[in-house]
């Protein structure tokens, strides 16, 4: 899936068939850009889930890449315990 970073804060991810410069969010900014991949693992001994989020590539058409950020962004989001 692509993701982009919207003024360093509001996260969208959208499938790759869709270009990251045909996503917009009015009034805001894109700071970041590449792809996520987000795969829901099991630690078998402790019976606890959880997500495995890794961010990877750029986006050519924004010409933007991932900052150092990007990953505790989509953490934060996914966290269950609110």
């Amino acid at each position: 899936m692509k993701y982009i970073i919207f003024d360093n804060s509001f996260p969208v991810i959208f499938q790759e068939g869709i270009g990251h410069n045909e996503i917009t969010v009015k009034g805001m900014k894109p700071t970041s850009a590449g792809f996520i991949s987000i795969v829901s693992k099991t630690k078998f001994r402790a019976f606890e889930s959880y997500l495995d989020i890794k961010i990877y590539g750029e986006s050519l058409s924004l010409n933007l890449k991932p900052s150092d950020r990007d990953l505790e962004i989509f953490e934060k989001y996914f966290r269950e315990d609110y």
